[in-house]
Protein backbone atom coordinates (compact mmCIF):
# COMPACT_ATOMS: atom_id res chain seq x y z
CA UNK A 1 0.00 0.00 0.00
CA UNK A 2 1.22 3.50 -0.85
CA UNK A 3 0.42 6.28 1.58
CA UNK A 4 0.46 9.98 0.76
CA UNK A 5 0.05 13.00 3.01
CA UNK A 6 -1.77 15.65 1.03
CA UNK A 7 -0.17 19.06 0.78
CA UNK A 8 -2.85 21.69 1.53
CA UNK A 9 -1.75 24.02 -1.25
CA UNK A 10 -2.17 21.30 -3.89
CA UNK A 11 -5.56 20.42 -5.43
CA UNK A 12 -7.00 17.17 -4.11
CA UNK A 13 -7.73 14.57 -6.79
CA UNK A 14 -9.22 11.23 -5.78
CA UNK A 15 -11.67 8.58 -6.94
CA UNK A 16 -13.33 8.56 -3.54
CA UNK A 17 -13.08 10.83 -0.51
CA UNK A 18 -13.91 9.32 2.89
CA UNK A 19 -15.24 11.91 5.34
CA UNK A 20 -15.67 10.82 8.99
CA UNK A 21 -18.58 12.71 10.57
CA UNK A 22 -19.22 13.23 14.29
CA UNK A 23 -22.70 13.30 15.76
CA UNK A 24 -23.20 16.98 16.52
CA UNK A 25 -25.58 19.91 16.22
CA UNK A 26 -23.70 21.42 13.32
CA UNK A 27 -22.33 20.38 9.94
CA UNK A 28 -18.78 18.95 9.97
CA UNK A 29 -15.89 21.32 9.42
CA UNK A 30 -13.60 20.21 6.61
CA UNK A 31 -9.97 21.05 5.68
CA UNK A 32 -9.60 23.81 3.10
CA UNK A 33 -8.66 21.36 0.35
CA UNK A 34 -12.11 19.77 0.72
CA UNK A 35 -13.99 23.05 0.46
CA UNK A 36 -15.69 21.98 -2.79
CA UNK A 37 -17.64 19.22 -1.00
CA UNK A 38 -18.62 21.31 2.03
CA UNK A 39 -21.89 22.54 0.42
CA UNK A 40 -23.00 18.93 -0.07
CA UNK A 41 -22.51 18.13 3.61
CA UNK A 42 -24.25 21.33 4.70
CA UNK A 43 -27.25 20.51 2.50
CA UNK A 44 -27.50 16.97 3.89
CA UNK A 45 -27.23 18.36 7.42
CA UNK A 46 -30.01 20.91 6.86
CA UNK A 47 -32.27 18.20 5.46
CA UNK A 48 -31.39 15.95 8.41
CA UNK A 49 -30.29 13.21 6.02
CA UNK A 50 -26.91 13.08 7.77
CA UNK A 51 -26.56 12.85 11.53
CA UNK A 52 -23.09 11.38 12.18
CA UNK A 53 -24.63 8.53 14.17
CA UNK A 54 -22.22 5.66 14.80
CA UNK A 55 -22.45 3.10 12.00
CA UNK A 56 -24.12 5.50 9.57
CA UNK A 57 -22.64 5.38 6.08
CA UNK A 58 -23.61 7.24 2.92
CA UNK A 59 -21.99 6.88 -0.53
CA UNK A 60 -22.64 9.69 -3.00
CA UNK A 61 -21.48 10.38 -6.56
CA UNK A 62 -20.42 13.94 -7.28
CA UNK A 63 -20.23 16.15 -10.32
CA UNK A 64 -16.85 17.45 -9.23
CA UNK A 65 -13.87 17.08 -11.54
CA UNK A 66 -11.32 16.12 -8.89
CA UNK A 67 -13.40 14.20 -6.34
CA UNK A 68 -15.59 11.56 -7.99
CA UNK A 69 -17.37 10.07 -4.97
CA UNK A 70 -18.04 10.94 -1.33
CA UNK A 71 -18.26 8.35 1.43
CA UNK A 72 -19.62 9.79 4.67
CA UNK A 73 -19.01 7.71 7.79
CA UNK A 74 -20.71 8.31 11.13
CA UNK A 75 -18.48 8.15 14.23
CA UNK A 76 -21.05 8.98 16.90
CA UNK A 77 -20.40 11.53 19.64
CA UNK A 78 -16.77 12.61 20.06
CA UNK A 79 -16.89 12.38 23.86
CA UNK A 80 -17.89 8.68 23.80
CA UNK A 81 -15.78 7.60 20.82
CA UNK A 82 -13.22 4.89 21.67
CA UNK A 83 -10.13 4.06 19.64
CA UNK A 84 -11.61 0.66 18.82
CA UNK A 85 -14.85 2.28 17.57
CA UNK A 86 -12.83 4.69 15.45
CA UNK A 87 -10.67 1.94 13.95
CA UNK A 88 -13.70 -0.20 13.12
CA UNK A 89 -15.55 2.74 11.56
CA UNK A 90 -12.55 3.57 9.39
CA UNK A 91 -12.25 -0.11 8.48
CA UNK A 92 -15.90 -0.21 7.43
CA UNK A 93 -15.27 2.80 5.19
CA UNK A 94 -12.20 1.23 3.60
CA UNK A 95 -14.09 -2.02 3.06
CA UNK A 96 -16.86 -0.13 1.25
CA UNK A 97 -14.30 1.76 -0.81
CA UNK A 98 -12.61 -1.51 -1.73
CA UNK A 99 -15.86 -2.84 -3.19
CA UNK A 100 -15.89 -0.09 -5.83
CA UNK A 101 -14.05 -0.13 -9.19
CA UNK A 102 -11.31 2.22 -8.00
CA UNK A 103 -7.60 2.00 -7.27
CA UNK A 104 -7.19 4.97 -4.94
CA UNK A 105 -9.02 6.85 -2.24
CA UNK A 106 -8.48 9.68 0.22
CA UNK A 107 -9.60 10.09 3.82
CA UNK A 108 -10.05 13.18 5.95
CA UNK A 109 -8.14 12.45 9.15
CA UNK A 110 -10.56 13.05 12.03
CA UNK A 111 -9.68 15.42 14.86
CA UNK A 112 -9.66 13.13 17.91
CA UNK A 113 -7.87 12.99 21.24
CA UNK A 114 -5.79 9.98 20.16
CA UNK A 115 -2.08 10.73 19.81
CA UNK A 116 -0.96 11.11 16.16
CA UNK A 117 1.20 7.98 16.11
CA UNK A 118 -1.63 5.77 17.36
CA UNK A 119 -4.07 7.41 14.94
CA UNK A 120 -1.76 6.78 11.98
CA UNK A 121 -1.34 3.16 13.04
CA UNK A 122 -5.11 2.71 13.37
CA UNK A 123 -5.67 4.10 9.89
CA UNK A 124 -3.04 1.80 8.40
CA UNK A 125 -4.18 -1.35 10.19
CA UNK A 126 -7.86 -0.61 9.45
CA UNK A 127 -7.11 -0.26 5.74
CA UNK A 128 -5.11 -3.48 5.46
CA UNK A 129 -7.70 -5.50 7.38
CA UNK A 130 -10.61 -4.11 5.38
CA UNK A 131 -8.99 -4.51 1.96
CA UNK A 132 -7.82 -8.09 2.54
CA UNK A 133 -9.23 -10.76 0.21
CA UNK A 134 -8.63 -14.48 0.08
CA UNK A 135 -8.93 -15.76 -3.49
CA UNK A 136 -6.30 -18.49 -3.53
CA UNK A 137 -8.78 -21.22 -4.46
CA UNK A 138 -11.06 -19.24 -6.79
CA UNK A 139 -10.90 -20.43 -10.38
CA UNK A 140 -10.96 -17.87 -13.17
CA UNK A 141 -14.24 -17.63 -15.05
CA UNK A 142 -14.40 -18.52 -18.73
CA UNK A 143 -15.52 -15.95 -21.26
CA UNK A 144 -18.88 -16.98 -22.73
CA UNK A 145 -17.64 -16.55 -26.31
CA UNK A 146 -14.18 -18.03 -25.91
CA UNK A 147 -12.80 -21.34 -24.75
CA UNK A 148 -9.84 -19.79 -23.00
CA UNK A 149 -10.14 -18.46 -19.50
CA UNK A 150 -10.60 -14.76 -18.95
CA UNK A 151 -9.61 -13.13 -15.71
CA UNK A 152 -12.18 -10.92 -14.03
CA UNK A 153 -11.14 -7.27 -13.63
CA UNK A 154 -9.56 -6.92 -10.20
CA UNK A 155 -10.06 -3.48 -8.68
CA UNK A 156 -7.65 -3.10 -5.79
CA UNK A 157 -6.96 0.06 -3.82
CA UNK A 158 -3.21 0.53 -3.90
CA UNK A 159 -2.87 4.11 -2.69
CA UNK A 160 -4.50 6.12 0.09
CA UNK A 161 -4.09 9.86 0.62
CA UNK A 162 -4.51 11.33 4.10
CA UNK A 163 -6.02 14.81 4.14
CA UNK A 164 -5.78 17.33 6.95
CA UNK A 165 -2.67 16.10 8.77
CA UNK A 166 -1.02 19.05 10.48
CA UNK A 167 2.53 19.83 9.33
CA UNK A 168 3.96 19.22 12.81
CA UNK A 169 2.47 15.72 12.87
CA UNK A 170 3.42 14.59 9.39
CA UNK A 171 6.75 12.98 10.33
CA UNK A 172 5.02 10.98 13.05
CA UNK A 173 2.38 9.81 10.57
CA UNK A 174 5.01 8.83 8.02
CA UNK A 175 7.03 6.87 10.57
CA UNK A 176 4.01 4.95 11.88
CA UNK A 177 2.71 4.17 8.40
CA UNK A 178 6.12 2.79 7.47
CA UNK A 179 5.89 0.52 10.52
CA UNK A 180 2.41 -0.60 9.44
CA UNK A 181 3.72 -1.51 6.00
CA UNK A 182 6.41 -3.71 7.58
CA UNK A 183 3.79 -5.36 9.78
CA UNK A 184 1.05 -5.72 7.14
CA UNK A 185 2.42 -8.76 5.22
CA UNK A 186 2.54 -10.75 8.45
CA UNK A 187 -1.03 -9.78 9.34
CA UNK A 188 -2.16 -10.99 5.92
CA UNK A 189 -0.09 -14.18 6.16
CA UNK A 190 -1.78 -14.94 9.48
CA UNK A 191 -5.17 -14.79 7.75
CA UNK A 192 -3.98 -16.63 4.64
CA UNK A 193 -2.67 -19.58 6.65
CA UNK A 194 -5.81 -19.76 8.75
CA UNK A 195 -8.07 -19.65 5.70
CA UNK A 196 -6.15 -22.39 3.92
CA UNK A 197 -7.58 -25.92 4.15
CA UNK A 198 -5.97 -28.41 6.50
CA UNK A 199 -4.84 -30.62 3.62
CA UNK A 200 -2.44 -27.81 2.63
CA UNK A 201 -1.76 -25.95 5.88
CA UNK A 202 -0.07 -28.87 7.62
CA UNK A 203 2.56 -28.94 10.39
CA UNK A 204 5.21 -29.26 7.68
CA UNK A 205 3.75 -26.24 5.86
CA UNK A 206 4.05 -24.07 8.98
CA UNK A 207 7.57 -25.34 9.59
CA UNK A 208 8.61 -24.58 6.01
CA UNK A 209 7.13 -21.07 6.19
CA UNK A 210 9.06 -20.43 9.41
CA UNK A 211 12.29 -21.64 7.79
CA UNK A 212 11.65 -19.41 4.78
CA UNK A 213 11.32 -16.45 7.11
CA UNK A 214 14.65 -17.26 8.75
CA UNK A 215 16.31 -17.19 5.32
CA UNK A 216 14.89 -13.78 4.42
CA UNK A 217 14.84 -11.93 7.77
CA UNK A 218 18.09 -10.99 9.44
CA UNK A 219 18.73 -12.28 12.98
CA UNK A 220 15.71 -14.59 12.96
CA UNK A 221 16.75 -18.21 13.45
CA UNK A 222 14.55 -21.30 13.25
CA UNK A 223 15.01 -24.87 14.49
CA UNK A 224 12.47 -27.57 13.69
CA UNK A 225 12.11 -30.90 15.50
CA UNK A 226 10.62 -33.74 13.48
CA UNK A 227 8.63 -36.62 14.96
CA UNK A 228 11.67 -38.61 16.08
CA UNK A 229 13.34 -35.57 17.63
CA UNK A 230 10.09 -34.74 19.44
CA UNK A 231 10.10 -38.24 20.90
CA UNK A 232 13.81 -38.04 21.72
CA UNK A 233 13.30 -34.80 23.67
CA UNK A 234 10.63 -36.46 25.79
CA UNK A 235 7.74 -34.40 24.42
CA UNK A 236 5.16 -37.03 25.26
CA UNK A 237 2.19 -34.69 24.98
CA UNK A 238 2.89 -33.58 21.42
CA UNK A 239 4.05 -37.02 20.38
CA UNK A 240 0.98 -38.66 21.93
CA UNK A 241 -1.55 -36.38 20.26
CA UNK A 242 0.19 -36.81 16.89
CA UNK A 243 0.07 -40.60 16.91
CA UNK A 244 -3.22 -40.84 15.02
CA UNK A 245 -2.17 -38.51 12.19
CA UNK A 246 -0.46 -39.37 8.92
CA UNK A 247 0.81 -35.77 8.78
CA UNK A 248 3.89 -35.81 10.99
CA UNK A 249 4.18 -33.28 13.85
CA UNK A 250 6.66 -30.46 14.04
CA UNK A 251 8.00 -28.48 17.00
CA UNK A 252 9.14 -25.07 15.74
CA UNK A 253 11.60 -22.90 17.68
CA UNK A 254 12.10 -19.30 16.54
CA UNK A 255 14.74 -17.12 18.17
CA UNK A 256 15.43 -13.41 17.80
CA UNK A 257 18.20 -11.83 19.83
CA UNK A 258 17.97 -8.06 19.43
CA UNK A 259 20.06 -7.55 22.58
CA UNK A 260 22.95 -9.38 24.22
CA UNK A 261 21.99 -12.93 25.20
CA UNK A 262 22.76 -12.18 28.84
CA UNK A 263 19.37 -10.45 28.95
CA UNK A 264 16.44 -12.75 29.58
CA UNK A 265 14.02 -13.11 26.66
CA UNK A 266 10.27 -13.20 26.43
CA UNK A 267 8.90 -16.56 25.29
CA UNK A 268 5.79 -16.66 23.10
CA UNK A 269 4.01 -20.01 22.76
CA UNK A 270 1.32 -20.81 20.18
CA UNK A 271 -0.97 -23.81 19.79
CA UNK A 272 -0.64 -25.37 16.33
CA UNK A 273 -3.35 -27.98 15.79
CA UNK A 274 -3.66 -27.83 12.01
CA UNK A 275 -6.89 -29.82 12.15
CA UNK A 276 -8.85 -30.92 15.18
CA UNK A 277 -11.42 -33.65 14.71
CA UNK A 278 -11.44 -34.25 18.45
CA UNK A 279 -9.56 -37.53 17.97
CA UNK A 280 -11.23 -40.61 19.49
CA UNK A 281 -13.53 -38.21 21.42
CA UNK A 282 -14.70 -37.02 18.03
CA UNK A 283 -16.52 -33.74 17.56
CA UNK A 284 -19.99 -33.42 16.01
CA UNK A 285 -19.80 -32.96 12.24
CA UNK A 286 -21.48 -29.56 12.39
CA UNK A 287 -18.86 -26.83 12.03
CA UNK A 288 -16.00 -29.34 12.21
CA UNK A 289 -14.62 -27.71 9.06
CA UNK A 290 -13.80 -24.65 11.20
CA UNK A 291 -11.22 -26.70 13.06
CA UNK A 292 -8.69 -25.84 10.36
CA UNK A 293 -8.42 -22.58 12.35
CA UNK A 294 -7.06 -24.40 15.41
CA UNK A 295 -3.48 -23.53 14.42
CA UNK A 296 -3.89 -19.77 14.62
CA UNK A 297 -2.03 -19.50 17.91
CA UNK A 298 1.05 -20.98 16.27
CA UNK A 299 0.58 -18.82 13.18
CA UNK A 300 0.38 -15.71 15.37
CA UNK A 301 3.67 -16.57 17.07
CA UNK A 302 5.47 -17.27 13.76
CA UNK A 303 4.21 -14.05 12.19
CA UNK A 304 4.81 -11.93 15.30
CA UNK A 305 8.37 -13.23 15.56
CA UNK A 306 8.88 -12.37 11.88
CA UNK A 307 7.52 -8.87 12.43
CA UNK A 308 9.64 -8.27 15.54
CA UNK A 309 12.79 -9.27 13.66
CA UNK A 310 11.81 -7.21 10.60
CA UNK A 311 11.22 -4.17 12.79
CA UNK A 312 14.62 -4.78 14.44
CA UNK A 313 13.24 -4.25 17.91
CA UNK A 314 15.92 -4.10 20.65
CA UNK A 315 14.49 -7.13 22.47
CA UNK A 316 15.17 -10.83 23.01
CA UNK A 317 12.24 -13.06 22.07
CA UNK A 318 11.74 -16.80 21.54
CA UNK A 319 8.73 -18.36 19.83
CA UNK A 320 7.67 -21.99 20.42
CA UNK A 321 4.95 -23.68 18.36
CA UNK A 322 4.00 -27.36 18.77
CA UNK A 323 2.17 -28.40 15.60
CA UNK A 324 0.17 -31.53 14.76
CA UNK A 325 -3.21 -32.80 13.62
CA UNK A 326 -5.61 -34.42 16.11
CA UNK A 327 -7.43 -37.19 14.25
CA UNK A 328 -8.61 -40.72 15.11
CA UNK A 329 -6.97 -43.89 13.84
CA UNK A 330 -5.89 -47.25 15.18
CA UNK A 331 -2.76 -45.60 16.60
CA UNK A 332 -4.45 -42.50 18.05
CA UNK A 333 -4.15 -41.72 21.73
CA UNK A 334 -7.23 -42.71 23.72
CA UNK A 335 -9.31 -41.64 26.73
CA UNK A 336 -7.68 -43.22 29.76
CA UNK A 337 -4.14 -43.01 28.40
CA UNK A 338 -1.35 -41.58 30.54
CA UNK A 339 1.17 -39.34 28.75
CA UNK A 340 4.38 -37.90 30.16
CA UNK A 341 5.29 -34.32 29.28
CA UNK A 342 8.80 -33.01 28.73
CA UNK A 343 9.12 -31.82 32.34
CA UNK A 344 8.34 -35.33 33.62
CA UNK A 345 4.78 -34.62 34.73
CA UNK A 346 2.16 -37.23 33.86
CA UNK A 347 -1.19 -36.39 32.25
CA UNK A 348 -4.33 -38.49 32.46
CA UNK A 349 -6.27 -38.20 29.19
CA UNK A 350 -9.99 -38.12 29.86
CA UNK A 351 -10.97 -36.40 26.61
CA UNK A 352 -8.86 -36.50 23.46
CA UNK A 353 -10.62 -33.33 22.29
CA UNK A 354 -8.80 -31.41 25.03
CA UNK A 355 -5.58 -31.87 23.07
CA UNK A 356 -4.39 -28.27 22.86
CA UNK A 357 -3.34 -28.14 26.48
CA UNK A 358 -1.63 -31.52 26.07
CA UNK A 359 0.69 -30.34 23.29
CA UNK A 360 1.26 -26.99 25.02
CA UNK A 361 2.51 -28.84 28.10
CA UNK A 362 5.71 -29.66 26.20
CA UNK A 363 6.16 -26.16 24.80
CA UNK A 364 5.71 -24.57 28.23
CA UNK A 365 8.12 -27.11 29.71
CA UNK A 366 10.64 -26.28 26.99
CA UNK A 367 10.26 -22.55 27.79
CA UNK A 368 12.02 -23.09 31.13
CA UNK A 369 15.31 -23.71 29.30
CA UNK A 370 15.44 -20.01 28.40
CA UNK A 371 14.83 -18.74 31.98
CA UNK A 372 12.55 -16.10 30.45
CA UNK A 373 11.33 -12.82 31.91
CA UNK A 374 7.80 -13.78 30.95
CA UNK A 375 5.85 -16.36 28.96
CA UNK A 376 2.78 -15.49 26.90
CA UNK A 377 0.80 -18.22 25.17
CA UNK A 378 -1.97 -17.91 22.61
CA UNK A 379 -4.30 -20.81 21.96
CA UNK A 380 -7.71 -21.52 20.50
CA UNK A 381 -8.09 -23.58 23.63
CA UNK A 382 -11.71 -23.83 24.75
CA UNK A 383 -15.23 -23.45 23.42
CA UNK A 384 -15.97 -22.03 26.86
CA UNK A 385 -14.13 -18.86 25.81
CA UNK A 386 -17.09 -18.06 23.54
CA UNK A 387 -19.45 -18.54 26.47
CA UNK A 388 -17.43 -15.99 28.43
CA UNK A 389 -16.92 -13.24 25.83
CA UNK A 390 -18.35 -14.51 22.56
CA UNK A 391 -16.44 -13.18 19.55
CA UNK A 392 -16.04 -9.75 21.14
CA UNK A 393 -13.03 -10.27 23.38
CA UNK A 394 -10.28 -12.59 24.57
CA UNK A 395 -10.21 -14.14 28.05
CA UNK A 396 -6.83 -13.93 29.79
CA UNK A 397 -5.54 -15.93 32.75
CA UNK A 398 -2.24 -15.12 34.46
CA UNK A 399 -0.19 -16.07 37.51
CA UNK A 400 1.55 -12.69 37.65
CA UNK A 401 -0.02 -9.24 38.01
CA UNK A 402 2.85 -7.42 36.30
CA UNK A 403 2.74 -9.67 33.24
CA UNK A 404 -1.05 -9.44 33.09
CA UNK A 405 -0.85 -5.63 33.24
CA UNK A 406 1.80 -5.62 30.50
CA UNK A 407 -0.36 -7.72 28.16
CA UNK A 408 -3.45 -5.64 28.95
CA UNK A 409 -1.52 -2.46 28.12
CA UNK A 410 -0.44 -3.97 24.81
CA UNK A 411 -4.06 -4.86 24.09
CA UNK A 412 -5.13 -1.28 24.73
CA UNK A 413 -2.59 -0.10 22.18
CA UNK A 414 -3.77 -2.57 19.54
CA UNK A 415 -7.48 -2.24 20.33
CA UNK A 416 -7.69 -5.90 21.32
CA UNK A 417 -10.18 -6.36 24.14
CA UNK A 418 -8.73 -8.64 26.83
CA UNK A 419 -10.51 -9.64 30.03
CA UNK A 420 -8.60 -11.21 32.90
CA UNK A 421 -10.21 -14.16 34.66
CA UNK A 422 -9.17 -15.39 38.13
CA UNK A 423 -6.92 -18.40 38.72
CA UNK A 424 -8.24 -19.49 42.09
CA UNK A 425 -6.81 -22.48 43.90
CA UNK A 426 -10.01 -24.44 43.32
CA UNK A 427 -9.31 -24.48 39.59
CA UNK A 428 -5.80 -25.80 40.17
CA UNK A 429 -7.22 -28.52 42.39
CA UNK A 430 -9.78 -29.40 39.72
CA UNK A 431 -7.12 -30.46 37.19
CA UNK A 432 -5.36 -32.81 39.60
CA UNK A 433 -5.71 -36.51 38.78
CA UNK A 434 -6.08 -39.44 41.13
CA UNK A 435 -3.78 -41.64 39.05
CA UNK A 436 -1.48 -39.06 37.42
CA UNK A 437 -0.22 -35.56 38.16
CA UNK A 438 -2.91 -33.76 36.18
CA UNK A 439 -5.93 -34.60 34.05
CA UNK A 440 -6.83 -32.91 30.80
CA UNK A 441 -10.58 -32.63 31.37
CA UNK A 442 -12.80 -31.66 34.30
CA UNK A 443 -16.29 -32.42 33.01
CA UNK A 444 -18.92 -31.16 35.39
CA UNK A 445 -16.67 -28.74 37.27
CA UNK A 446 -17.46 -25.73 35.05
CA UNK A 447 -15.24 -22.76 34.27
CA UNK A 448 -13.72 -24.54 31.29
CA UNK A 449 -11.62 -21.60 30.14
CA UNK A 450 -10.00 -21.30 33.56
CA UNK A 451 -9.50 -25.02 34.16
CA UNK A 452 -7.80 -25.22 30.76
CA UNK A 453 -5.48 -22.42 31.87
CA UNK A 454 -4.95 -24.10 35.26
CA UNK A 455 -3.71 -27.20 33.43
CA UNK A 456 -1.20 -25.05 31.52
CA UNK A 457 -0.08 -23.27 34.68
CA UNK A 458 1.04 -26.60 36.11
CA UNK A 459 3.74 -26.75 33.41
CA UNK A 460 4.77 -23.11 33.32
CA UNK A 461 5.05 -22.37 37.05
CA UNK A 462 6.93 -20.60 38.58
CA UNK A 463 7.62 -18.55 35.44
CA UNK A 464 5.64 -15.29 35.11
CA UNK A 465 2.98 -16.13 32.55
CA UNK A 466 -0.18 -15.00 30.78
CA UNK A 467 -2.50 -17.20 28.74
CA UNK A 468 -4.80 -15.84 26.02
CA UNK A 469 -7.68 -18.05 24.90
CA UNK A 470 -8.31 -16.75 21.37
CA UNK A 471 -11.00 -19.30 20.46
CA UNK A 472 -13.56 -16.51 20.01
CA UNK A 473 -11.37 -13.91 18.30
CA UNK A 474 -9.09 -15.90 15.99
CA UNK A 475 -11.75 -16.19 13.28
CA UNK A 476 -15.19 -14.86 12.38
CA UNK A 477 -17.97 -17.09 11.08
CA UNK A 478 -19.87 -14.09 9.67
CA UNK A 479 -18.48 -10.89 8.15
CA UNK A 480 -18.02 -7.67 10.09
CA UNK A 481 -18.55 -4.23 8.53
CA UNK A 482 -14.75 -3.78 8.68
CA UNK A 483 -13.58 -7.32 7.90
CA UNK A 484 -14.59 -10.31 5.81
CA UNK A 485 -15.39 -13.70 7.30
CA UNK A 486 -12.64 -16.19 8.12
CA UNK A 487 -9.35 -15.94 9.99
CA UNK A 488 -8.47 -12.69 11.74
CA UNK A 489 -4.94 -11.48 12.48
CA UNK A 490 -5.51 -11.76 16.24
CA UNK A 491 -2.28 -11.94 18.21
CA UNK A 492 0.29 -10.74 15.68
CA UNK A 493 0.20 -7.01 16.42
CA UNK A 494 -0.53 -7.74 20.08
CA UNK A 495 2.64 -9.81 20.56
CA UNK A 496 4.68 -7.14 18.78
CA UNK A 497 3.36 -4.58 21.28
CA UNK A 498 4.16 -6.93 24.17
CA UNK A 499 7.72 -7.21 22.87
CA UNK A 500 8.02 -3.42 22.78
CA UNK A 501 7.52 -3.39 26.55
CA UNK A 502 10.60 -5.54 27.15
CA UNK A 503 12.59 -2.61 28.56
CA UNK A 504 9.91 -1.95 31.15
CA UNK A 505 10.04 -5.58 32.26
CA UNK A 506 13.85 -5.49 32.50
CA UNK A 507 13.57 -2.34 34.64
CA UNK A 508 11.08 -4.08 36.93
CA UNK A 509 13.41 -7.09 37.25
CA UNK A 510 16.19 -4.75 38.35
CA UNK A 511 13.94 -3.16 40.98
CA UNK A 512 12.92 -6.58 42.28
CA UNK A 513 16.56 -7.67 42.61
CA UNK A 514 17.42 -4.55 44.62
CA UNK A 515 14.53 -5.21 46.95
Amino acid sequence: MQWFLHAPKQPLTTSLLIVPVFQSDRAPKLPKECATVAPVLEMLWRRKELSGKQGEMMLLPTSLEHIHRLLLVGLGALKTLTDRDLQNALGAAFKTAGSKPINDCAVVVPSVRTNPGALASMLGIAAHRALYHFKKYKTEKKDATQSKQKKEPDHVITSITLVGVEARKQKIFQRELETVEILAPFLSAQRDWGNMPANECTPEFLASRAMDRAKSIKNLSVTVFDKEQIKKHGMGGLYGVSRGATEHPRFIILEYWGRAKQYKPFVFVGKGITFDSGGISIKPSEKMHEMKFDMLGAAAVINAMSAIASLKLPVNVVGLTPCTENVPSGEAYKPGDILRAMNGSTMEILNTDAEGRVILSDALSFAHSYAPSAVVDLATLTGAALVVLGHEGTPMVSNNDAVAAMVEKAGQRTNDRLWRLPLWQEFKEAVKSEIADVRNSTDGFGGGTITGAAFLEHFVRPLPWAHLDIAGTAWYTSPKPWMITGATDMGVQLLVEVAKQWKAVKKQETVNKKQ
